[in-house]
């Protein structure tokens, strides 16, 4: 499996370079989950400038997760997964592993967990929080 760097942001503190007409990314050098703090997670590619890419159109994404009563994940569409979180909150992260796969398989697939937990919110209810995602070899 490949390696690349990978990092968690938060949509409202997300500010993501983007290309300028007639400038293109480069190669991907790392991904970037982001919560969008929704209840869904999106995987971006970054370039070595810095620039962020939408790389729905080129690669897969899979998210497997353990068995739990308080998080759990539909299938992704694209590059986005919609969790679902339910009471109690949980004590300790729940770990998804995410895999990112080229679909001509030119370069990955690429492995790394992303830690979730489930913490309580106001009136009763729960929200998820993302944690820090760690690479898998």
């Amino acid at each position: 499996m490949a390696k690349l760097k990978v990092r968690c942001v938060k949509k409202s503190a997300d500010k993501p370079k983007k290309a300028g007409a007639g400038m293109h990314a480069g190669p991907i050098v790392e991904f970037v989950a982001r919560d969008n703090e929704d209840s869904t997670y999106t995987v971006f590619g970054e370039d070595a400038a810095g620039f962020r890419v939408d790389i729905a159109s080129v690669a897969t994404l899979a998210i497997t997760g353990p068995s739990s009563p308080s998080v759990s994940v539909d299938p992704p569409q694209g590059m986005t997964a919609l969790f679902h979180f339910t009471p109690p909150p949980t004590t300790a992260p729940v770990v998804f592993a995410v895999n990112v796969t080229w679909n001509d398989g030119s370069i990955g697939p690429f492995a790394f967990d992303q830690p979730v937990s489930v913490i309580a919110g106001p009136a009763a209810t729960v929200s998820g929080e993302f944690g820090p995602p760690t690479p898998r070899p």
